[in-house]
């Protein structure tokens, strides 16, 4: 969850480390001065032992405060591990199968396919082939005041637009759907769920399960949006999903654990067969063009991760992104390695190319000769390019307004309640004799002033700096009655586009 899915840019590079004591400070530093992360906090596991932990910036720019290795961040979408594997240890202990349906569990859920409905396994549920493509729903859980329940209940109208079990849609709501069952199954809520199975044994003190549950002595950063913090999301549904606050060196209990195959100084956490079956490829991903470059052969997803080949070991890892942070956990089982990188400034480059830089000189150290290539200095190319192909979005979307245009509907006429079953009611009112714009299920960050753009279109700035400004258009029947907004809003984390907001008479 950035949460969209995080550009997962694939970097290689060499860098000379001294193979008694790895370090990769330097490589860090250049890093950090070349793509410029508010902060970053960067561990390394090798052979079951924390080899490397490193923290650079803030972890509060205003205060200026100094970030460090034992910091907590959102970890977002690094989360669905966690909710896998706590399916996992169900299935272990004989209480439910990867092959169950989900509505033996949670029997309310109802897709607009019934036949989804009646077939939806949990494996297809942490596999990401539910039918609903990517992101699909998202705009449930952001900032609105939905349960999971009432977001299972909306499900119902959501399209399926992709072909069940065949096609890759990475989903949010099916990872709140699969704490559903842990919890329903267990008996616990999926919180204290994972702190008691996997944070307690596994000696990670510090992480909490969600925003809501943060102590005030706890080591928290903030997040940053263009180098200003911004206000620390507040969970209210699909906590399994996204919701996990960690630190680098918490974090690297939890891939010692995985790469142990499930265990974790001598106890087991989870059977090597729940490992397997986690880091099995379940939903194929067609590869890009820059994975193909890289010599990478096949990106399929398991249940929880990502998979993917490298220079002939195989790569599980998972991005994870809220306003304000990017993570990454990976792992490199077959080199006994994982690498964890968290940043608190959104910079989605430094994390890859630190990652590739650090498998690189492993892969090395163990006989396998490689290009050189500077992935820091590519990541800085490619951070650019992207930089500057978002700006010529940005100037190219001012384009398109035409000047000295009048609305053909007057204020009074747009005022009213406009719902989408999928999502809600959303209103249109004058105050002080302006048009204001607020979604009502996220009325305290969805919301704004409209400004009359063209035509009968309107733009709102919302007070959320994670979201580009949207431009509302009101359409009319032969009457010349209003009969609907679309909405307009290029973000690729949340579908605005697909709301279809009929007023209501």
């Amino acid at each position: 969850m950035r949460i969209f899915l995080v550009l997962s840019i694939c970097f290689a590079a060499l860098f000379t480390v001294s193979a008694q004591s790895p370090t990769f400070d330097k490589e860090l530093q250049k890093a950090f001065d070349q793509l410029q992360p508010t902060g970053i906090a960067i561990a390394v596991v090798k052979d079951s032992t924390l080899v490397w932990k490193k923290a650079m910036g803030y972890k509060n720019a205003k205060k200026k405060e100094a970030l460090d290795t034992q910091a907590l961040f959102s970890i977002a979408s690094c989360s669905k591990a966690f909710t896998a594997a706590s399916v996992g240890i169900l299935v272990q202990e004989g209480k439910l199968k990867w092959s169950d349906k989900v509505i033996q569990y949670v029997p309310e859920l109802k897709m607009s396919d019934p036949y989804i409905t009646r077939e939806l396994t949990i494996t297809d549920i942490l596999s990401h082939r539910s039918g609903l493509a990517t992101f699909d729903g998202d705009l449930l859980w952001y900032g609105t005041n939905y349960t999971d329940e009432d977001i299972i209940a909306h499900m119902a109208y959501l399209p399926i637009d992709q072909d069940f079990r065949s096609d890759f849609g990475y989903q949010n709501l099916m990872f709140m759907v699969a704490g559903k069952v842990v919890e329903r199954v267990s008996g616990q809520t999926w919180s204290d769920f994972v702190s008691t199975h996997f944070f307690a044994p596994l000696q990670m003190n510090a992480t909490r399960p969600s925003n809501d549950e943060l102590l005030g002595t706890d080591n928290v950063t903030t997040g940053h949006i263009h180098g200003e913090i911004i206000d620390r999301y507040d969970f209210n549904g699909v906590k399994p999903a996204a919701s996990l606050y960690s630190s680098v060196e918490d974090l690297a209990n939890w891939t010692i654990m995985l790469l142990n195959k499930g265990s974790f100084k001598g106890k087991e956490i989870l059977k090597p067969s729940t490992v397997d079956a986690l880091f099995a490829a379940r939903t194929l991903i067609p590869v890009s063009g820059s994975k193909k470059r890289m010599g990478i052969h096949f990106y399929a997803y398991g249940m929880g991760w990502f998979l993917s080949d490298y220079q002939g070991v195989k790569v599980i890892e998972h991005d994870g992104g809220m306003p304000g942070y990017i993570s990454k956990v990976c792992l490199v089982p077959e080199l006994g390695l994982s690498f964890i990188s968290l940043n608190n400034g959104e910079e989605p480059f430094i994390n890859d190319a630190m990652k590739w830089t650090v498998i690189d000189y492993y892969l090395r150290e163990s006989g396998k000769k490689l290009p050189e290539t500077d992935w820091i200095a590519q990541a800085a190319e490619r951070k650019k390019n992207y930089q500057e192909y978002l700006e010529e979005e940005k100037a190219d979307r001012l384009k398109t307004r035409v000047p000295n245009t009048e609305p053909s509907a007057k204020p009074s006429e747009l005022v009213g309640t406009y719902t989408d079953p999928s999502y809600g009611d959303v209103t249109v009112t004058i105050d002080d004799g302006r048009l204001e714009f607020t979604m009502l299920p996220a009325k305290n960050t969805l919301f704004g002033e409209m400004d009359h753009w063209h035509y009968d279109t309107y733009k709102v700035v919302f007070p959320d700096r994670f979201l580009p400004f949207a431009l509302l258009t009101f359409n009319f029947n032969e009457k010349h009655e209003v009969t609907g907004i679309s909405i307009d809003c290029p973000i690729g984390d949340f579908h605005f586009d697909q709301l279809k907001l009929a007023k209501k008479r």
